[in-house]
């Protein structure tokens, strides 16, 4: 028999393993290692049972003769004994059966191996011997005794049982014919001349006609009579008989006999054989183009997963060939090891190839294309195993791959969403309608990036069209992803419909209604019948999120090691994880997402992992500028020296402002250098964010609002979050951004325009981090943008932080005649006169210093705005000073102490006097210093002749003004309580004390 014919029949059988549609039969072959008695055998051991000899070889007609002679007793006991006489315990042909996934097992085995291995191993199998046992059946897997038990007495084997059989086991024999019509059968244990198995097939033959779905039958020879292959193809049985070059046949020698080794070794590699590696299988001369053709087959039969999980691509074959150790270890951060020669060489070629764009480049291409997605950026061949057992490969025999850039500009939601289009997607998605005649794919795109812009209650129901599509084109692939998108949606749903007014409750019901009639795993079950087994396992792990969960816990990991590699290189070592490998972990995980169309079933665990590994990269940037890493003393490369374009988009797209800003902050870094290669592309990527907020207008100039995103902006609550979130941390970005001014000219028109039409709400985080960039970098606008923008903010926001915080980057030809005085509110965070009243023309400036002084009045002396008024020159008349003197006066005289409740309010107080004292702004006339109580404000009116006994270090932690500290830098005696507490403290915080005022005690030196 041809070996192509035995794998083909092979693989049909594995084809019904995997679509859940296989039937074993199981006959007393199976059991023969366990001391089962096979037909002849017990055909002669009941002779010697009868009172007379006979030569009759009719194995029902002999049982039929003994039951008459003993009596049913005496005949259940006799064959009880002669069956299980020699009976051990199950064999691992029993065992394998199970592993093979049959829906179920029909036996016409009478004893109890099958049992004992469902005991053992707690297999969900109920055993049915009677009729009886079927209603109750509590597992949809069923073990079938056909011919009973003894524990039942319903043994089938004498003569007028299989003649009365149709009566005594209706439902049995019913329900175990009509398997014939849909199931595949797999017999095993049974020989050509078994009887049980003739009577069977004829009596299925009779009933289907030719309408029976083909059968298979293992017989463990290895030379089979044609004769015999014509008879049983007529039933419609073909036959897999044992071929040594295709099988082994030393599986448990000690367990099985020379027949059962063969039979469990034809088992054993049906349970083991691979669809896909037996189509595509590759011989050792196989060429390139061969060879390229299976991986990329291999690689296409997960069509809609344009990344795949490293370590799974490790185990696909053409990537396993001749593979020598675990897939998992096949992966070294971002190499792929190959033990195939003819493999890596074909990829080798394929990836290097320059010719015109053919089907072999082509197909290279497209899986390289994959491998770099999926983080592989490396492949390498071993062959042998180096020291310890380590297989590491030589460096001529490592393949870097590279990118090929394709020039197109691509125009799909996809690629739009990568470059923040958001106005080009919204025009797109007005007038895109999932149809019959749409693409599928660009479809799941259009669906998934109404999620990816906030607009949860459209991406469902796209998903919920694209979900009907996919079922109506029998792409159960997308179904499924379709299905679980819409689940983990629902919980975007949830919040909109909590947070506001989008979604109306009879809406959310539905939809609601719609997630909780899905059931993944059901959906999943489904696959199996249309994917094979790489397809399969893939979705399983998307649905049970070990692929996400891996990747979170790989990422958590090396954000972990982050500080102890500070901590080291600190302490002047050296190593530590390469960030790098930190960054990578993170890309796997973003493109597993995006790229596939992913919503992640467990949100906050991906979210979190990207702020901390975000976070972390911020520490590895800040590793460069230690003294012995910044000179290139430090081993390897645990450090980051510029920010690549993915790292500044991926803060863009995924980063909590706030979370961000804090690191930012804590870590002490500024001025982040940006990679040279992708300086201009990062630049242009923000203003093409910005420009989604104005159209040029081609015939007169300019620009002008755009309509449809201001109205999606304003009207769509979470659309504006997305795009709230994404403008704070390009604010927070460029803010410690190194920004060449080249680059800086390249965007600020975006920006002016961007601020032009969108307006934000007054309460909104995005103010605050544009009012950081501009306290950061106004001093690189021209005079000319700072003026256009000072009118954009007043005109939409009035005089609030950020417009003071422009003013005070302004210089002389500011002009503010735009600006209605009467609009000033004196208790923003940021005001101050200081930048605002010299730019006012002399009417405003009046009816400014008219507000001003009603202000005071009406808040009863308020301490800032009498400093303002004083220190800007505005109110100078003596009765105004005179008035907030007695004000400072009264304030000195409260009962204050250390300890008392309003100590930071009263403290800043008497410092804003000190201030303009110290500056010859005002005097100490009309006070009574006398009668100050607390004294910390004693010594600070009296700091040359306080009493040292009298000062409490206590003081020095108070925030104070600059001039006031410089004044405090002088007093020798505070030195020398600081030295002494040191002494017997170590105390951080006071040696950071003392040396910043030794420094401000040199430089005010040096200036004398």
């Amino acid at each position: 028999m041809e070996i192509k014919y035995l794998q083909n029949n092979l693989v049909q059988l594995k084809k019904a393993i995997n679509q859940d549609r296989l039937v074993i039969f199981a006959g007393a072959g199976v059991s023969f290692d366990s001391g089962l008695p096979l037909g002849n055998n017990l055909l002669e051991k009941i002779k010697k049972k009868l009172n007379f000899d006979t030569q009759e070889d009719d194995p029902l007609k002999l049982a039929q003769l003994l039951h008459i002679e003993k009596g049913e007793k005496d005949y259940n006991e006799i064959l009880k004994n002669l069956i299980f006489e020699s009976c051990t315990t199950a064999n691992p042909i029993h065992e394998i059966l199970f592993t093979l996934n049959p829906q179920h097992i029909v036996t016409t085995n009478y004893d109890y191996f099958f049992e004992e291995i469902i005991d053992q191993d707690g297999l969900p199998f109920s055993i049915i011997s009677k009729d009886q046992d079927l209603p109750y059946a509590e597992h949809k897997n069923l073990v079938i005794k056909y011919h009973g038990d003894f524990q039942n007495k319903n043994i089938v084997l004498k003569e007028t049982d299989y003649l009365e059989y149709s009566k005594t086991n209706i439902l049995k024999e019913t329900f175990v014919k009509s398997l014939f019509s849909n199931k595949v059968i797999l017999f095993v244990g049974y020989s050509f001349s078994d009887i049980n198995l003739k009577i069977l097939l004829r009596e299925v033959q009779h009933l289907l006609k030719k309408h029976q779905q083909k059968s298979y039958l293992i017989i463990p020879d290895e030379n089979v009579p044609n004769s015999e292959i014509s008879y049983f193809n007529n039933f419609g049985i073909n036959i897999i008989n044992f071929d040594p070059n295709l099988f082994l046949d030393d599986y448990q020698k000690d367990k099985l006999s020379k027949k059962g080794q063969k039979v469990y070794s034809i088992l054993n590699f049906l349970a083991k054989l691979e669809i896909f590696d037996h189509d595509y299988f590759l011989t050792e001369e196989a060429d390139a183009e061969n060879i390229i053709e299976s991986a990329f087959q291999s690689l296409k039969r997960f069509e809609i997963f344009g990344v795949l999980p490293k370590i799974f691509i490790a185990d696909l074959y053409p990537f396993n060939k001749a593979i020598k150790q675990p897939p998992d270890y096949n992966i070294i951060e971002d190499r792929i090891l190959v033990f195939s020669k003819n493999v890596y060489e074909a990829l080798l070629q394929g990836f290097s190839s320059e010719k015109e764009l053919d089907d072999f480049t082509d197909k290279s291409f497209r899986i390289k294309k994959i491998l770099l997605m999926s983080g592989i950026n490396e492949i390498a061949y071993v062959d042998k195993p180096k020291s310890l057992g380590q297989f590491i490969p030589e460096d001529e025999n490592i393949f870097r791959l590279s990118t090929r850039k394709t020039g197109i500009n691509c125009k799909c939601f996809d690629c739009s969403l990568n470059r923040f289009e958001y106005q080009e997607i919204q025009k797109k998605q007005k007038a895109y309608r999932i149809s019959s005649t749409t693409d599928i794919f660009e479809d799941l795109k259009y669906s998934y990036v109404l999620y990816e812009i906030g607009d949860y209650l459209n991406s469902f129901k796209a998903f919920q069209n694209l979900l009907q599509k996919s079922n109506k084109q029998r792409r159960f692939d997308i179904s499924f992803l379709s299905k679980f998108n819409l689940v983990n949606l629902s919980k975007y749903l949830y919040r909109s419909y909590t947070a506001n007014d989008e979604i109306e409750e009879d809406d959310y019901e539905k939809f609601k209604q719609v997630v909780d009639s899905i059931n993944l795993d059901k959906e999943l079950e489904k696959l199996k019948f249309f994917y094979d087994k790489d397809v399969y396992n893939l979705y399983k792990n998307l649905n049970n999120g070990k692929i996400v969960h891996r990747l979170c816990i790989e990422i958590d990991s090396l954000k972990f090691t982050t500080l102890e590699t500070l901590d080291r290189i600190k302490g002047g070592g050296s190593g530590g994880k390469s960030f790098i490998e930190l960054l990578n972990r993170m890309k796997e995980l973003d493109n597993f997402l995006r790229v596939n169309h992913i919503i992640a079933d467990n949100p906050y665990e991906v979210n979190h992992s990207f702020q901390k590994s975000i976070e972390s990269l911020i520490i590895g940037y800040k590793l460069k500028n230690i003294p012995h890493i910044s000179r290139g003393l430090n081993l390897g490369k645990p450090h980051l020296k510029c920010f690549n374009y993915w790292i500044c988009v991926t803060i863009i797209r995924r980063s909590i402002p706030e979370i961000l800003y804090k690191a930012l902050r804590n870590w002490e870094i500024e001025n982040i250098e940006l990679c040279k290669s992708d300086r201009n592309k990062i630049f242009n990527q923000i203003s093409q964010f910005l420009k989604n907020g104005y159209d040029n207008n081609k015939f007169f100039g300019g620009s002008r609002r755009s309509e449809m995103f201001n109205t999606n902006y304003q009207g769509k609550t979470t659309f504006k979050l997305v795009i709230d979130r994404q403008f704070s941390n390009i604010c927070i970005l460029l803010s410690y951004l190194d920004i060449e001014e080249e680059n800086f000219i390249s965007y600020i028109d975006s920006m002016t325009e961007f601020l032009r039409y969108i307006v934000f709400n007054e309460t909104s985080d995005s103010l605050k981090y544009l009012n950081i960039f501009f306290l950061k970098k106004s001093h690189l606008f021209s005079q000319k943008n700072l003026n256009e923008i000072l009118a954009i903010i007043y005109e939409n926001y009035g005089l609030n932080n950020i417009f003071y915080t422009l003013l005070k980057n302004s210089k002389e030809e500011t002009t503010l005649g735009f600006v209605d005085v009467n609009r000033v509110n004196f208790h923003v965070l940021n005001f101050s006169s200081t930048n605002l009243f010299p730019l006012l023309n002399n009417q405003q400036q009046k009816v400014y210093k008219e507000n001003l002084r009603a202000e005071i009045e009406i808040k009863n002396g308020s301490y800032y705005l009498y400093f303002d008024a004083i220190n800007n020159n505005i109110i100078t008349e003596p009765e105004f000073i005179q008035k907030f003197k007695e004000d400072i006066n009264s304030l000195l005289q409260l009962e204050i102490d250390n300890n008392s409740r309003n100590l930071i309010f009263y403290n800043h107080q008497i410092h804003l006097f000190l201030t303009l004292l110290f500056e010859n702004k005002i005097d100490l006339s009309f006070l009574d210093l006398d009668k100050i109580h607390y004294k910390y404000y004693q010594f600070l009116f009296n700091l040359n002749n306080f009493p040292e006994s009298d000062f409490d270090l206590n003081w020095l932690k108070y925030k104070r003004p600059k001039i006031i500290d410089d004044q405090v830098s002088n007093i020798s005696f505070v030195y020398d309580k600081i030295e002494k507490y040191l002494l017997d403290n170590d105390d951080p915080e006071y040696r950071q004390i003392y040396f910043q005022l030794k420094k401000r005690q040199s430089r005010i030196a040096k200036l004398e």
